[in-house]
């Protein structure tokens, strides 16, 4: 284990992300900013399954139904503990 530790990984010489390749250390950082931004920016994707989200959403209100519905739980010091 610890021998897999102190292997370095290769570097990321090439980055693609979308249509786009990046391949110098700046343009790679400048890439997986525009990565991450993509992943929290929401959006249509005519591809994305609707009846999915339709049940994920379904789920989603259940549960927090269920959590307003709760008694408080009762909170508890370290000596309790």
């Amino acid at each position: 284990m610890s021998k897999h530790r102190r292997q370095r990984a290769a570097p990321t010489t090439e980055l693609r992300v979308g249509e786009d390749v990046y391949k110098t250390e700046e343009q790679i950082m400048r890439g997986w900013v525009r990565h991450f931004k993509g992943l929290a920016t929401p959006k249509d994707d005519p591809s994305y399954d609707a009846d999915y989200l339709r049940h994920v959403e379904a789920d989603v209100a259940i549960i927090e139904g269920l959590a307003e519905e709760a008694d408080e739980v009762d909170t508890i010091t370290v000596k309790e503990v």
